[in-house]
């Protein structure tokens, strides 16, 4: 896990406002843990410890102090990554699915002027269209990114939608991921620039 004397803010290029704000976000929590963490370790008399509820040692010898208070704050770091992986998830949600309806009213205007009222169907073809409320999850939005975007990064984007689902359902199903933060931010970041 990442030490405070290692932290350094990442210069990502992130183009989505929401995104970057979301990542920034994450790398002030690291380094609010990061703080916590050696200064936990350095306060040898565990006031610190205590002002933070005491659950850092728990009932364990002192012996193995700087083991458990670093056991501790891995496991906090992994839980961070864990509920930012799930929060960056749901900011691209949101900005894809602000981005629909408009997609969805521009086509029905382009299939209103362009096809044929005699054509077959003619006098109910815009329900061909989707609706908004059809695109309701990441599962629709994935479909609907399927051969729109390089086949690379969508199978990220499943990597992605799969790893989330597993963090969002206690772990007990799917496969770990390989990516970070900073590869999830930077991959869907990639998605909403190729689809702009």
């Amino acid at each position: 896990m990442a030490r405070l004397a290692d932290y350094q803010k990442k210069n990502l290029e992130i183009f989505n406002e929401d995104l970057s704000d979301c990542y920034n976000n994450y790398l002030v929590m690291l380094k609010i843990c990061l703080m916590a963490k050696d200064r936990a370790l350095s306060d040898k008399s565990n006031k610190y410890i205590f002002s933070l509820g005491g659950k850092l040692l728990g009932n364990k010898t002192t012996t193995n102090r700087s083991k458990n208070i670093e056991i501790f704050f891995d496991n906090l770091q992994q839980d961070l990554i864990d509920s930012y992986f799930i929060n960056i998830v749901a900011t691209f949600e949101s900005i894809i699915f602000s981005k629909i309806p408009k997609a969805v009213g521009d086509t029905r205007k382009i299939v209103k002027n362009n096809y044929d009222e005699n054509g077959p169907f003619g006098s109910v073809i815009g329900r061909f269209i989707k609706a908004t409320n059809d695109f309701n999850n990441l599962s629709n939005i994935k479909e609907l990114l399927r051969g729109k975007i390089p086949s690379c990064l969508f199978d990220v984007f499943d990597e992605i939608v799969n790893y989330r689902n597993r963090i969002a359902h206690g772990k007990r199903f799917g496969e770990e991921t390989t990516l970070n933060l900073e590869d999830l931010i930077c991959n869907l970041d990639n998605i909403i620039q190729s689809i702009a």
